[in-house]
């Protein structure tokens, strides 16, 4: 489960499912919350059992109305990275912009 996890380590994958694409970085449309049902995390990938709280993301901009599910912890690791100026702040997809992966950009 994902209170096993270390902080650090939960902000890390939440990091990660962001960059990837697994999770979008923007203000969901809707979130509710309630008893796990079995389904994947979006952040550590575990099942989310029926004696967890866990919360469900609607994103207006996700194909296909698709949902995310996460346990709170994730949630709460997701919510403050999805923040952290290390992120792309506009977009919320997670991807590089073209000034920062071009080549003519010689910053460290």
């Amino acid at each position: 489960m994902a209170a096993t996890i270390e902080a650090d380590q939960l902000r890390a994958k939440a990091r990660e499912a962001i960059r990837a694409g697994k999770l979008p970085a923007g203000q969901p449309m809707r979130v509710w919350g309630g008893h796990g049902f079995g389904t994947s995390c979006a952040i550590c990938g575990k099942s989310m059992n029926e004696d967890e709280i866990g919360f469900e993301l609607q994103f207006a901009q996700a194909a296909n109305g698709r949902e995310y599910h996460t346990h709170a912890r994730c949630f709460a690791a997701w919510d403050i990275e999805r923040h952290s100026p290390l992120l792309p702040a506009s977009g919320g997809n997670g991807t590089i912009s073209s000034r920062e992966h071009s080549p003519d950009n010689d910053d460290p």
